[in-house]
């Protein structure tokens, strides 16, 4: 496990410097291109074109899986150190100053809300995937709402079970009381996000305390209603996780295709009024 991590963050660090090499080169040829007295703009705006056409293709490579284009994870590692090196290429297209044109504070705009999404993206993917790994069974997304309603009628077959079985309601109706509406439906809250489980806990805590009221028969179905509770509460840990990392797709993407549009208005304004 040990031997795993090492490799994990020496293979980090090499690519790390990788990408500075490839940073620093690019701000050498770009003042070597300056002390010939060529535009050095004009050659940091084309390379920086062609690294955002790269890290547009990861997002196509996404739509297409079925093609042969190498391995989902190798574009993923490919499209945040070229992000990586695009950051600082844009900050040398911009001579390190803040733009004032009418086209590029648009556009500068739009590349930093890329570059923030994006980071904060790679922050969630891995800090939920740990999340998530610790749910146990893993469920897609799609089925969450109806593995949710199969949970809530195991949830009300078990108290009408109880019913029957006891002839008592005290579990019944602390369950129309304080459990019907967690049942309901998968729920999304920050809660679940900062890994907060007070909500969970006081509601098992209150289902628990019902047990002194309880035959050692009613307790048996307590038990299992406890089970039940702590299956939707993963379950609304999973959805709120996994819709988040799905959301985030919905900000990061449409800012892009965003900015490759400002960016083609950006390059026929600029050859426009250069060849007048």
């Amino acid at each position: 496990m040990a031997e795993s991590i090492n490799k994990r963050w020496s293979q980090r660090g090499i690519r790390f410097l990788v990408s500075g090499i490839v940073v620093v080169s690019l701000a050498w040829l770009l003042q070597i291109y300056g002390i010939a007295l060529k535009n050095s703009q004009w050659l940091s705006g084309w390379i920086l074109l062609g690294l955002i056409v790269v890290l547009v293709l990861y997002n196509a490579r996404k739509k297409i899986p079925f093609l042969p284009m190498g391995r989902n994870r190798s574009w993923l590692q490919l499209h945040l150190y070229i992000g990586l090196i695009a950051t600082f290429l844009f900050l040398m297209h911009l001579q390190w100053r803040w733009p004032e044109g009418y086209i590029e504070l648009p556009l500068s705009v739009l590349f930093i809300l890329i570059c923030a999404s994006g980071v904060i993206g790679i922050l969630m993917s891995r800090l939920f995937a740990r999340r998530l790994a610790q749910q146990g069974e893993q469920m897609i997304f799609e089925r969450i709402p109806g593995f949710a309603v199969e949970l809530r009628n195991s949830a009300e077959a078990l108290v009408r079970e109880s019913i029957e079985t006891t002839e008592s309601t005290t579990l019944a109706n602390f369950y129309s009381r304080n459990v019907a509406t967690f049942f309901g439906r998968p729920r999304f809250s920050l809660r679940y996000l900062f890994n907060s489980r007070r909500r969970y806990f006081r509601l098992t805590s209150e289902l628990a305390a019902q047990e002194r009221y309880m035959n050692d028969k009613e307790k048996e179905f307590t038990e299992q209603l406890l089970a039940l509770v702590a299956q939707k509460n993963s379950l609304d840990t999973q959805y709120a996780l996994q819709l988040t990392l799905k959301s985030w797709l919905f900000v990061h993407i449409p800012l892009t295709y965003s900015m490759v549009l400002v960016l083609l208005a950006h390059i026929v304004l600029v050859y426009g009024f250069g060849a007048a």
